[in-house]
C-alpha cells in the first residue's frame, strides 16, 4: 500500500532493498504503466525542492516520471535527462578531492608546488570543519592551477587522473548509470482515459538516458576527461576556472549567460517554460544546446504536452537525479527543478557500496600517465617528501652500479639498497650456427615485452654478457648514460631491417616490438619485422614493480629521466624470464603475412607466460590517448 504522505527531505536510498539498484532505476525509467494527470497529486515525485523520493519498490511504481499527453494518435517517444552527482553518487568519498588536486599540482606543476599544497593543508581542514567547503575549494585550485597551461591541465585529466577515479568508483553508482544510458526499448504505455473512462494504449519507444554529470567538488576540467572517456557521459555540469594568455589565473568564472542556458535545458527536460535557480557553469553547450532545442520546439508546437513528429507521434523529455545527500548537487537540483524525480542515497548507506572491480571497469584502462605510482593523500605525500631525498640518492648510486660495475656485483649491491630481481631462466639456447640454418648468423635475437628503459639491461644482466638494443625514441641522454649498446631506428622498414640485419650478425641483439613501454597488464599489438631477421627467437617474460614513482613517461621533455625515477623507489623490482625459443622460419623467407602470424605467436606466448592479456593496440594509440599525438620523434 502506497502512502499518501508527502515524501520527507531525508528520505534515502535503502541499499538492502529487495530489488538492486539498477533494477529499481531501470523500472523507473521504462515501467510498463505511466499515467498522465494534470496536476501532481501529493503522491507524485519530490514534489517540493527538498523532497527526496525513498528507493522503494512499491514508491517507485506511484512516482514514476510525470508523462505528457499526446496531441493525437500514433506511436510516442520518451527521452529520459538524466543528472548524476559525482561526488555524492559515483564517488566512494565526497570529501576526498584532496589527492586529485595533488596529483594536478605534482605532474603539472611539480614537486615544489605539491609542496605548497601539502603544507596548505591544515588551513584546508580547518576551513572543511568550519563548514567553508567552498572557499576549501578555492584554495586548492588557486595552488593546483595558478600559472598552468590549460593544455597541460587537460592532458593531465585525460592520462593521469581516470586511473584514481576508476579506483574511488562505486559498483552500484555506476550500475545504475549504466542502466540508464543502455534503457532503450519499445513497450505499451498508460497515457490516459477516454471519454468512456477507459485506458488507452499507445505503443512508446524509451530511449536511451542522455546523461549529464554534475561536480561540485571539482573544477570541469579536472573530470571531464574520465567522465566521457571512461564512463560515456554526453554533457558535465562544473564549475569553470578563468583562463588568461592559455593559462589558468586560478578562480572561477561566473557566467550568468551559460547559467541561464542551462536553466533552458532543465526546463526543455521536464517540460516547463523556465527554472527557477541557478545552476554550475556549462561549457559542453552542443549537448546543452540540442536539449535547449526540444523546449522550443516543444513551445513552437503550441505548449502541448509533448514534440510532434513527423511521423505524427509525440516526444517526452523527463529528467531523473541521482545525487547524494551530503553534497550540494542535491540541493541544487532541487531548487533549480521541482519535478525532477530526484533520488538521494545518503552517506551512511554508502559506505555499505562495494568499489568497482577492475574487471568491471565500463572502459578498460590500458594506458595511463603520469610519475606517481600511489593515491596522495595527506600522510602518502608527507611519506613522499620525506623520502625524497634518500630516494635520489639510492637512484644516483644504483644508476652507477649499473653503469661501472660488473653485473654479478651490481645486481647484488643494488639488493642490499632494496632493489629486488628475479630471474627464470630458460633452457640453455643451442650453439648459434645449429640455429641460423643458412643465415650463419651468430648472434641470437631476443624479443621482449617493453616495460621500461631498463629491459634491454635488465636481459643484459640476465644473460651476464653485453647485448644490443635497438631504440626508436630514446633520448640522447638516456642513450649516452646505457651501459649497453644502443642502435637508432629510423621507422622505414626497409633500412630498420638492414641496420638490425647488420647488428645481429655482429652480435646478440634485444628488441621490443611493441614500440613502447605499458604499465597495466596487456601486451601492444607487435611489429612483424623481428620475424623477418632470424629463424628462431627467443622470448623474454618482463614485469615490474614500483611502490611509489613510475618509470615511463609519455612528455618529451622528461623521458631522459624514467630510469632515474624507476631506480628511485625504495623497493623497486624486475622480473625476467627466458623462454624456450620460438620458430619463425617461414616467416623469414616468405610472405609479409607470415611473419605477422610469427609475431602473433610470439605475442601469445608472452601472453600465456605473463598473464597478460593481448590487444591490437599500438604506440600510435597510446600517444593519441596520452599526448594527443601520434609519439613521432622530432
Amino acid at each position: 500500500m502506497v502512502s499518501n504522505k508527502k515524501p520527507n527531505s531525508s528520505a534515502a536510498i535503502p541499499i538492502r532493498s529487495f530489488f538492486s539498484l539498477g533494477r529499481l532505476l531501470r523500472r523507473s525509467l521504462s515501467s510498463g504503466r505511466h499515467y498522465y494527470n494534470r496536476r501532481r497529486s501529493s503522491s507524485a515525485a519530490t514534489s517540493s525542492g527538498a523532497a527526496a523520493t525513498p528507493w522503494a519498490p512499491a514508491a517507485t511504481a506511484q512516482q514514476e516520471l510525470m508523462m505528457m499527453k499526446l496531441a493525437g494518435g500514433g506511436s510516442r517517444r520518451r527521452k529520459v535527462v538524466l543528472v548524476v552527482d559525482v561526488e555524492g553518487f559515483l564517488l566512494r568519498s565526497p570529501l576526498s578531492s584532496f589527492p586529485y588536486f595533488m596529483l594536478v599540482a605534482v605532474e603539472a606543476g611539480g614537486f615544489l608546488r605539491g609542496l605548497l599544497l601539502l603544507l596548505l593543508y591544515p588551513v584546508l581542514c580547518l576551513l572543511a570543519l568550519l563548514g567553508l567547503h567552498q572557499l576549501r575549494l578555492k584554495a586548492m585550485v588557486m595552488v593546483s592551477l595558478f600559472g598552468l597551461r590549460e593544455k597541460e591541465v587537460v592532458r593531465i585529466s585525460k592520462a593521469v587522473l581516470p586511473k584514481f577515479f576508476l579506483e574511488d568508483l562505486t559498483m552500484e553508482g555506476l550500475e545504475a548509470v549504466v542502466v540508464a544510458m543502455n534503457n532503450k526499448q519499445q513497450q505499451l504505455a498508460v497515457v490516459d482515459k477516454d471519454d468512456d473512462g477507459e485506458e488507452e494504449e499507445e505503443e512508446e519507444e524509451v530511449e536511451a538516458a542522455v546523461v549529464v554529470a554534475v561536480t561540485m567538488g571539482f573544477p570541469r576540467v579536472m573530470v571531464e576527461g574520465f567522465l566521457k572517456e571512461y564512463l560515456g557521459v554526453q554533457a558535465v555540469v562544473g564549475r569553470e576556472v578563468a583562463v588568461a594568455a592559455g593559462r589558468y589565473v586560478g578562480w572561477f568564472l561566473q557566467q550568468a549567460a551559460e547559467e541561464q542556458l542551462l536553466e533552458r535545458v532543465l526546463a526543455a527536460a521536464i517540460g516547463r517554460g523556465a527554472a527557477s535557480s541557478s545552476f554550475p557553469v556549462v561549457v559542453d553547450k552542443e549537448i546543452i544546446r540540442q536539449l535547449a532545442a526540444m523546449e522550443d520546439q516543444r513551445s513552437s508546437a503550441g505548449g502541448k504536452g509533448g514534440d510532434n513528429d513527423d511521423d505524427g507521434g509525440a516526444t517526452t523529455v523527463a529528467a531523473v537525479g541521482l545525487v547524494g545527500a551530503s553534497t550540494g548537487v542535491h540541493h541544487v537540483v532541487s531548487r533549480s527543478c521541482k519535478e525532477i524525480t530526484c533520488y538521494v542515497v545518503s552517506e551512511a548507506d554508502k559506505k555499505a557500496w562495494q568499489p568497482l572491480a577492475r574487471d568491471k571497469y565500463p572502459t578498460r584502462l590500458v594506458f595511463h600517465d603520469g610519475r606517481l605510482a600511489f593515491r596522495p593523500t595527506f600522510f602518502a605525500a608527507v611519506a613522499m617528501y620525506t623520502y625524497l631525498p634518500w630516494g635520489f640518492f639510492l637512484a644516483v648510486f644504483r644508476s652507477l652500479a649499473f653503469g661501472i660495475l660488473p653485473y654479478r656485483v651490481s645486481i647484488p649491491l643494488a639488493a642490499v639498497t632494496g632493489m629486488r630481481s628475479r630471474l627464470i631462466a630458460g633452457p640453455p639456447p643451442p650453439p648459434s650456427s645449429s640455429l641460423a640454418g643458412d643465415r650463419h648468423q651468430p648472434g641470437r635475437l631476443y624479443v621482449c615485452n617493453h616495460r621500461t628503459l631498463l629491459d634491454p639491461i635488465t636481459v643484459a644482466a640476465g644473460l651476464n654478457k653485453p647485448v644490443t638494443a635497438v631504440t626508436y625514441s630514446v633520448s640522447p641522454v638516456s642513450e649516452l648514460i646505457a651501459p649497453i649498446p644502443t642502435a637508432r631506428l629510423t621507422r622505414d622498414r626497409d633500412e630498420d631491417r638492414r641496420r638490425m640485419e647488420a647488428l645481429l650478425a655482429r652480435g646478440d641483439l634485444v628488441v621490443c616490438p611493441e614500440g613502447t613501454t605499458c604499465r597495466e597488464p596487456y601486451l601492444l599489438r607487435f611489429s612483424p619485422l623481428f620475424a623477418e631477421l632470424t629463424d628462431e627467437v627467443t622470448p623474454v617474460a618482463l614485469d615490474t614493480s614500483v611502490d611509489m614513482f613510475y618509470g615511463t613517461s609519455t612528455m618529451p621533455g622528461a623521458k631522459w629521466m624514467d630510469p632515474f625515477y624507476f631506480m628511485m623507489n625504495s623497493r623497486p623490482e624486475y622480473r625476467v624470464e627466458f623462454l624456450e625459443p620460438v620458430s619463425v622460419a617461414a616467416a623469414a623467407t616468405t610472405t609479409t603475412g607470415s611473419s605477422i602470424q610469427a609475431a602473433n605467436r610470439v605475442q601469445r606466448v608472452l601472453g600465456e607466460a605473463l598473464g597478460f592479456q593481448l590487444t591490437n593496440l599500438t604506440r600510435k594509440h597510446k600517444y593519441m590517448m596520452l599526448a594527443g599525438n601520434q609519439g613521432d620523434v622530432v
